[in-house]
Formats: structure tokens, C-alpha cells, sequence
């Protein structure tokens, strides 16, 4: 008859981690209660057992348990009171972990083999040591997963704080103009006003000039000119904005930015016949 011996330390896990174990893994099952640890004692007659524990454990860790596993990690490495920006994380590291199905399997396959290498030559198994000295390779993949998601957080809090101090030099301006029809050339765009009048030709132009001399993208300087002129309502006509420009616009002018789907001047640049279609 063999026995193993299975020791846990982490208050977490001992909650539910004799139950789980006992469900597929066939034999006699015992367990001590103690103050710092729990401890189960597996004895059983057959040698393919240790293949079954061994798998159990894995899954408990890889994938049962693993949001403990996950927040452990990132609390170390991001020690955080914002409960939403933990979730945030979390929910991108769910993403980078799954976006591979095959790797998903992998990773639960390597650990079932480590642990039942393991179980072949010792009688206990400590799940500490498990899952922070025999799956180190696990680990260190969540915790490269973790910092990729950390940031991406830090992306989204910066683009999040730009936006809003744009939001707030918009507010703030004065003499605002009504509204601002902005139409594009290559690598170039320019303002009217739903009268036709060319408004900001200047600014546009510095801008502009700045940006070729600075290999600047167009999309930033169309947000930077629109910031300055602060419109009460945008018409964009067809043309060279990108989906960042367009996110960034839709965001800083909440609502009040129009897409035109093709009218005259879009089609017909030189045609002035439908200048306030959108």
C-alpha cells in the first residue's frame, strides 16, 4: 500500500482543498486540522493513484483555484486599495492567459506531470512548495501576464487623465464657435463653418508645419487645433481620420462630434453644393 501525505498552509486553500481531492482520487482519505496547516493523508493499493492525485492538484491550482493563485502574485508586484483597478487587471490577465486554448492545456499538463514526478519519489506534498518552487515555470508566466496587464492599466489611467484635462481646456474656452465642419486632403485637413467660411487656417497651418518637421501624426494635430478652437459641435467629413483620432474626439467632445456618411463634398471635393450634410 502507498501513502502520501499532502500538507497545505494557505488559509484559502484549506477551505475546500481535502474535499477536491478526495472526489477523484480513490482511497483513504484522513485529515488533521491545525492551527498553521492542514494536512491529508491519501493511502491507497494502487500505484496509478499517484497519476490521479497528481492531476487533482494541478487542476485545483491551475484552474480551480487559480484567481487566488493570480491575485496573490499581483498584489505582490502591484500592491493596490483600488478594488476596481484590481478587477481591471485581473480581467486582462484572464485574457493574455486564455487567448491560446492549447496553451491553456499545456500548462495543466506540465503541472500534473511535475507533480506527479514529485509524488514518485516523496511521500508529501507540500502545495506551497508546489506551486512556488515546482511550477516556478507557471508562475513566472502568470506574472509576465500580470506586468503586460499592469500596463495596459497604466496605459488606460494616462489616455483616461489626458482626456479629461482636454475635456477641461474645452469647457473653459472662450468666444467658442458654434460648430466646425472639418474636411480632409492628403495629409492635411481644414476647417469651415457651415456657412463655408475657412476658420483657423493659420493655427492649422503652423500646426501643421510643426508636425512634418516632426514626422507628427495628422490625427493628434486635428485634435490639438479642434481643442483650441473649443466647438460647441464637429462635423466630420470623409477622409484621413483614424479610429485613435476618432476615439479621442468621440471622447473629449462627449456627444457632440457627427460622422458624415457621404454627402457632396465628401464625393465630390469640388462641388460646394451640401456643405451641412452629415
Amino acid at each position: 500500500m502507498s501513502c502520501w501525505t499532502v500538507v497545505c498552509r494557505d488559509g484559502t486553500f484549506n477551505q475546500d482543498l481535502g474535499e477536491y481531492l478526495a472526489r477523484p482520487v480513490p482511497g483513504e482519505w484522513e485529515e488533521w486540522i491545525y492551527p498553521s496547516h492542514h494536512k491529508y493523508r491519501l493511502s491507497v493499493s494502487e500505484t496509478e493513484s499517484a497519476w490521479s492525485l497528481a492531476k487533482a492538484l494541478a487542476e485545483y491550482l491551475v484552474v480551480v483555484r487559480v484567481d487566488d493563485w493570480l491575485r496573490a502574485l499581483l498584489r505582490r508586484r502591484y500592491p493596490s486599495s483600488d478594488l476596481q483597478a484590481e478587477q481591471f487587471i485581473m480581467d486582462r490577465v484572464h485574457n493574455i492567459l486564455t487567448a491560446d486554448p492549447d496553451r491553456v492545456d499545456d500548462r495543466l499538463n506540465w503541472a500534473s506531470a511535475a507533480i506527479f514526478r514529485h509524488a514518485q519519489q516523496a511521500t508529501a506534498v507540500v502545495v506551497d512548495g508546489v506551486q512556488w518552487f515546482l511550477l516556478q515555470d507557471i508562475w513566472r508566466e502568470f506574472e509576465e501576464a500580470i506586468d503586460e496587464a499592469i500596463d495596459a492599466y497604466l496605459l488606460d489611467e494616462e489616455y483616461h487623465a489626458f482626456v479629461n484635462v482636454l475635456r477641461q481646456l474645452v469647457r473653459e474656452a472662450k468666444n467658442r464657435i458654434d460648430w466646425i465642419h472639418v474636411h480632409f486632403q492628403p495629409r492635411r485637413f481644414y476647417f469651415e463653418t457651415p456657412a463655408g467660411e475657412r476658420v483657423g487656417d493659420a493655427l492649422i497651418d503652423d500646426m501643421l508645419d510643426q508636425a512634418d518637421a516632426e514626422h507628427g501624426d495628422v490625427g493628434d494635430i486635428l485634435v490639438s487645433a479642434l481643442v483650441t478652437l473649443a466647438p460647441r459641435w464637429i462635423t466630420v467629413h470623409r477622409g484621413g481620420l483614424e479610429d485613435a483620432g476618432r476615439d479621442i474626439l468621440l471622447a473629449v467632445f462627449d456627444g457632440h462630434v457627427l460622422f458624415c456618411r457621404g454627402c457632396g463634398r465628401c464625393f465630390r471635393p469640388r462641388l460646394d453644393t451640401d456643405q451641412q450634410s452629415f
